[in-house]
């Protein structure tokens, strides 16, 4: 599963970057289309040139006009080949010692949620995500818990290993904090936080509370109305803006802008509008 999935990493890019090549057409508009998630702007044409139409007003626009779907597959895009490099290679690393002590079936069942959470993570935020490192993230999570309970992944995962990716995700963060580069800190550790949390569920001593890990299955229903909910964050004011721009109904839009300016006061073009 580990390789299946860093397959259709790198199958995403080289298409996306084949296409761009020979249609001559933006890499990231090609992965737009491929359903990454991309920061989006309002944009209108003004004596033929194309300029921004509300500079505040930004983020996954996709998803909040209903692209869920975008949600899974946005974690399988990368921005440039670095990005595929360096998370490729921490996948590889982490998730074959992952799928050794857990076996296929449940590393499958393990991905397809950890893929999900840092992205929702991000969005809850109303922030555009793409990338595997939200699920690299999990996959450090789960093993940092699993070596302290199994001696084989102890073996194979070393406590140095171990310090290294959480002082990395530390480091990542404080570079954000300092602006010095932006990093997506919060998909990183609700990545890790999920991780860390199934292992710990699912093995030592909890591993035989029956209770327990029907609860782990049971748990994963909330990504349905979790899916739903980051596609239409109403606590977001920009949303909100988002809402009344789109709307054609003034009354409505009114109404979205007095909840946007209320849930953001900072949004200046939403009061002037």
């Amino acid at each position: 599963m580990t390789a299946e999935s860093l397959i259709l990493c790198m199958a995403f890019y080289a298409s996306c970057l084949f296409q761009a090549g020979s249609n001559r057409e933006p890499f990231v508009e090609v992965q737009r289309g491929w359903g990454a998630i991309c920061p989006l702007e309002i944009f209108e044409n003004h004596d033929g040139v194309r300029r921004v139409q509300e500079p505040e007003l930004h983020g996954p626009l996709d998803v909040w006009n209903g692209g869920w779907w975008r949600i899974p597959l946005t974690a399988f895009h990368h921005a440039n080949l670095l990005h595929l490099v360096l998370t490729v290679g921490a996948a590889w690393y982490l998730g074959r010692r992952l799928e050794q002590s857990w076996g296929s079936f449940a590393m499958g069942a393990f991905l397809l949620p950890a893929v999900c959470v840092p992205v929702m993570a991000e969005l809850a935020l109303g922030h555009a995500v793409m990338g595997f490192s939200g699920a690299v993230c999990a996959m450090l999570g789960a093993l940092v818990v699993l070596r302290h309970f199994d001696r084989k992944v102890a073996g194979e995962f070393a406590e140095d290993a171990a310090q290294i990716g959480v002082a990395i995700l530390v480091i990542g963060w404080l570079m954000t904090l300092l602006e010095f580069v932006s990093f997506p800190n919060v998909a990183h550790f609700a990545g890790f936080i999920y991780g860390a949390l199934i292992a710990a569920m699912t093995s030592g001593p909890l591993r035989d509370v029956s209770l327990l890990r029907v609860s782990v299955v049971l748990v994963h229903i909330w990504l349905i109305p979790g899916l739903f909910l980051v596609s239409h964050p109403f606590w977001i004011g920009r949303y909100r803006w988002y809402q009344a721009v789109a709307d054609r109904n003034p009354k409505l839009a009114e109404r979205d802008l007095q909840s946007a300016t209320f849930l953001d006061p900072s949004l200046a073009g939403a009061w002037l509008r």
